[in-house]
């Protein structure tokens, strides 16, 4: 057996068990939370589970699990066996039709036969395409439009702001990551209520990024700005220390 491959041969010890229940869990959980995403752990994860599937145990195993049309069966007679009437017959639309009758549909098939669509194959002229990111650019310095758009998309802190937020909220920062506050059409994560900005960069998302960009930005129109990677939030004392010599310092 390859090293690092485990077949499991029992009963797991933690099945049935929440964090409420059993606080090995809990302390497992609290353990768990906000591990590092950076490319070097999802490499080395990779690397694991092509381990585990060099091993034929569990290979046979995954394949058997995966299999679609085991997999539709269960799924098939679990339905079956649940409180729902009229499952398994069958739709009482079968069979008919739309409000169209069939002279008609067959009518207008023929007529849509051959017919290119009129915008296939065509693009908008390179002057066109910058008068309408302008015209975006300008909707986006209008603070009910970017309120109207942050409420439509449901914005609001994630997991790793949130750890972040109870570091910032001593320092005098708050969240404005739902658009409360736009500078040069782009909205910043924390801000302090002066001149001081805090953006927090995900070490998977934001690999590719180049945080000088997003701090000159803000920079053009007097905000500075510290950009935190994810990895630092492992090390809250540094972190706390970092944001103090950025931000306001009297806690």
């Amino acid at each position: 057996m390859p090293k690092g491959v485990y077949i499991r041969t029992k009963e797991p010890w933690n099945k049935g068990l929440t964090k409420k229940t059993d606080s090995r869990v809990a302390k497992g959980a609290e353990a768990n939370r906000g591990m590092p995403n950076s490319p070097e752990h999802i490499e080395a994860c990779r690397q694991a589970m092509l381990a585990h599937w060099q091993n034929p145990e569990f290979r046979a195993r995954q394949l058997k699990s995966r299999n679609t049309q085991t997999l539709k069966e269960k799924r098939y007679q679990r339905m079956l066996g649940e409180k729902n009437p009229g499952f398994g017959n069958p739709p009482w639309n079968k069979g008919k039709t739309a409000c169209y009758s069939d002279e008609v549909r067959q009518q207008m098939g023929a007529d849509k036969k051959g017919k290119i669509p009129a915008m296939k194959g065509k693009h908008f002229p390179p002057e066109v395409v910058e008068k309408n990111r302008q015209a975006i650019l300008a909707c986006w310095q209008d603070p009910k439009y970017i309120a109207k758009q942050m409420e439509a998309r449901g914005v609001r802190p994630n997991r790793l702001e949130l750890k972040l937020l109870k570091i910032l909220t001593p320092f005098g920062f708050q969240y404005v990551g739902d658009g409360q506050l736009i500078i040069g059409g782009k909205c910043p994560d924390f801000w302090n209520g002066d001149h001081k900005l805090i953006e927090l960069y995900g070490d998977y998302w934001h690999s590719g990024d180049n945080p000088e960009e997003r701090i000159d930005h803000f920079g053009k129109h007097g905000y500075d700005c510290l950009v935190i990677w994810e990895h630092e939030l492992q090390n809250m004392e540094q972190m706390k220390a970092k944001v103090a010599s950025h931000g306001k310092t009297n806690v």
